[in-house]
């Protein structure tokens, strides 16, 4: 068995694949709203914002179930053709992503909620106010937010990196792991 052919063979289960691209979608969906929101075309402010924030929260649930999933389901063992660099690399940035996913939508929610107010979920449900209404504090924690999303795509582009890396440059079979497929 070749090098990528082990590597391939120990994938991901499909729940944990779901989540992951599910999440990819959500996260890429919230950030170019989030990037129109300073300059929303007339009439769309409000819409967007509620989209966003939608978006956002919806991130945060999936991180969190992902988490759960993860503890529950555990995942397949680092992939033999991993350089002790690489595992150390990738290992820091997927711990960096999974807390900025849990920081980022917070920060965002906290932030929100600091302006006073409930937040809407697409129009299904609110999600409460959990601090009362603060406008200074809002803007430190709408600011830590962005720094958040920075921060949260810089590493996004460190993942992708490797992944491409993995995919096109070293073909050991790591890219595949988590790419979509059909079981069975």
């Amino acid at each position: 068995m070749t090098d990528a052919t082990m590597a391939q063979s120990v994938t991901y289960r499909p729940a944990a694949r779901a989540l992951h691209w599910l999440t990819v979608a959500v996260i890429v969906i919230a950030v170019i709203i989030g990037l129109r929101l300073e300059h929303a075309p007339a009439g769309w402010g409000d819409t967007l914002y509620r989209l966003h924030w939608s978006f956002g929260l919806t991130a945060l649930f999936l991180t969190v179930v992902r988490i759960v999933n993860r503890g529950v389901a555990g995942a397949p063992p680092p992939a033999a053709t991993l350089t002790r660099i690489e595992l150390l690399l990738s290992g820091a940035v997927h711990k960096a992503l999974y807390l900025l996913l849990i920081i980022a939508p917070m920060l965002g929610w906290l932030g929100k909620c600091a302006y006073g107010g409930e937040i809407t979920v697409f129009g299904l449900f609110n999600m409460p106010a959990v601090i009362g209404p603060d406008e200074a504090l809002a803007k430190q924690l709408l600011g830590a937010h962005k720094i958040a999303v920075k921060l949260l795509i810089g590493c996004i582009a460190l993942h992708v990196a490797g992944a491409l890396n993995h995919a096109l440059i070293k073909r050991d079979g790591v890219f595949q792991r988590m790419w979509p497929r059909r079981d069975g």
